[in-house]
């Protein structure tokens, strides 16, 4: 049986993004987040419509947040699943030795707006 995530809505806000990569079959945004400098991947509703997101670009993205705790049942799973790949095994390691259980969270995005930057 395979173990997933039980998410539930947090909250709804925005996020400052460049583009990286879009996957339009699956709905899928890769990006930069401008406020951190940290990668975050985003999923889309069917009401966004991706083919028009310029890689590169950078985008006020209005998203929903989800979190999930990590169970038992998913934390075996994934080392079931990444045993065989050791840079994935370290993070997992990495994230089970930080002392804390900490939730995963899902970024939705609902609108996607430009973003002008000022120099």
């Amino acid at each position: 049986m395979t173990a997933t995530p039980k998410w539930e809505f947090e909250k709804e806000t925005t996020k400052n993004i460049e583009v990286v990569n879009v996957n339009l079959n699956r709905l899928k945004v890769d990006a930069i987040d401008l406020d951190c400098g940290m990668p975050v991947y985003l999923d889309a509703t069917k009401e966004v419509d991706l083919s028009k997101v310029d890689v590169g670009e950078a985008y006020m993205a209005t998203v929903k947040v989800y979190r999930a705790p990590i169970t038992p049942q998913l934390e075996k799973q994934w080392m079931k699943t990444t045993k065989d790949n050791p840079e994935l095994l370290k993070g997992i390691e990495l994230m089970k030795n930080s002392g804390e259980a900490k939730p995963l969270y899902k970024f939705e995005i609902i609108s996607l707006a430009p973003l002008t930057i000022s120099s």
